[in-house]
């Protein structure tokens, strides 16, 4: 137990005399015990009671616990900042112990805990953690957050794989990526995903690093992998792995070839479908952009083969105006690829506006690609728009993936650098 220095109370808070008491162990009268004994947190059982119903029980109750309580469900870091936020009402929340001390905040009924952890986990949701996230929402059914990060897996699947949250998920998150019907990859990418995540759960309950332990790890999971939709790569990486048993691969090769069976199937047959998503230039917005009578134009190369779905605009900056949105996209010779004319009321509330292509745009690898639009005030008039900047000359995606942009040769104030045309939104 560390000394406390002498007159330790003078010019402090009320909150800083408890933390104080919780960190230098003043007067401590209940145990912690972790790691099997070798680890201790000591503490205050009149805060700990006024702060839990479940603490009062634990330590005042008819049914109170004798002696120190062992702690075997989170670390001590973890409950360390579980009783910080108890002896002080702060909210300090950090990844590394975010889900322990939420579900400290769920075990011990700290309610407005548990809805500050859940507001931060609302607003902090990303690529790098929604695997995290989303095996805690559904832990603790919160239907709300597993929408949020639904949705976020269904438009950056490939990342959210790459991830080492992916690796580190619980089954019942990797049963629901499996059951995802929308995705942004392949299904060869939803495959190795799960693999690699077998690799680690063999490693986690220290067994053998096997294909037959990947197989006993995902159980009957292996049937919602679409094998039937990935055509040769099957044959050449997954037909003479022991993943599957000789049965199940007859079974996949007659659905592949015998369509009128596939309903016959352990295994579902229908392809996922593949998610629009947006490959956004600039970063950073600003206003106001005078449009003049002039096209502004932006060129763009893909580094695979894909598809083109729609083009990103910006809208008025100022009170409602309807525009009148003309887009032209054009291959490396000029030719008019496509033309789309559609009209959209803004008021200065939203920058950006999405527009989707009546007809879909296979793009070519390495061939340059160009964007025109044209906008227009239906109600005459000065416009006012929105516009980007600090545009990136090359922007990645679903991993190894890039779009690289140009400045088109006769664009008079669009450019890489700054402009109209913020994005475009790809299949």
């Amino acid at each position: 137990m560390a000394t406390p220095t002498v007159e330790w109370q003078c010019n402090k808070t009320l909150t800083e005399c408890l933390l104080y008491m919780l960190e230098k162990e003043v007067a401590c009268d209940v145990r912690f015990l972790f790691e099997k004994g070798t680890q201790e947190v000591r503490a205050h059982k009149v805060i700990l009671l006024s702060r839990s119903p479940v603490f009062y029980s634990m330590l005042e109750g008819p049914l109170a616990e004798k002696g120190d309580i062992t702690i075997t469900d989170v670390t001590k870091e973890s409950f360390v900042e579980f009783l910080r936020y108890l002896y002080s009402d702060v909210f300090e929340p950090n990844w590394e112990t975010l889900i322990d001390v939420f579900y400290c905040s769920k075990k011990y009924c700290v309610d407005i805990l548990s809805e500050l952890c859940i507001d931060f986990l609302r607003n902090n949701v990303s690529t790098q953690n929604v695997c995290t996230v989303l095996g805690v929402s559904l832990c603790f059914d919160m239907k709300d957050i597993i929408v949020l990060c639904i949705s976020l897996l269904e438009e950056d699947t490939k990342e959210c794989l790459d991830t080492p949250g992916f690796l580190a998920s619980s089954k019942e998150c990797i049963e629901a990526i499996l059951n995802l019907d929308k995705v942004n990859c392949r299904e060869e990418d939803i495959y190795e995903g799960v693999l690699r995540w077998a690799g680690e759960e063999c490693r986690r309950q220290e067994m053998e690093d096997t294909p037959a332990n990947y197989r006993a790890v995902l159980g009957d999971q292996i049937y919602k992998i679409r094998f039937q939709t990935m055509g040769p790569y099957f044959s050449e990486n997954i037909s003479n792995s022991c993943i599957l048993t000789d049965e199940e691969k007859v079974d996949i090769y007659r659905s592949m070839h015998l369509k009128k069976d596939s309903h016959l199937s352990k295994f579902i047959s229908y392809p996922r479908i593949r998610q629009p998503f947006r490959v956004t230039r600039f970063k950073d917005i600003s206003h106001p952009w005078v449009v003049e009578d002039t096209t502004d134009k932006i060129s763009f190369e893909v580094s695979h083969g894909t598809k083109l779905r729609g083009v990103q605009v910006y809208g008025s900056s100022e009170e409602k105006r309807t525009i009148k949105y003309t887009i032209q996209i054009k291959d490396g010779n000029g030719k008019i690829l496509h033309t789309e004319t559609e009209s959209i009321s803004t008021d200065g509330s939203s920058a950006t506006y999405d527009i989707l292509l009546s007809k879909v745009i296979r793009l070519k690898r390495r061939e340059r690609y160009t964007i025109e639009i044209d906008q227009k005030h239906c109600g005459g008039g000065e416009l006012y728009m929105y516009y980007g900047i600090n545009g990136q000359t090359s922007v990645r995606h679903s991993g190894d993936k890039s779009i690289i942009f140009y400045s088109a040769a006769d664009s008079e104030h669009t450019n890489i650098d700054t402009g109209q045309i913020p994005g475009i939104i790809m299949a």
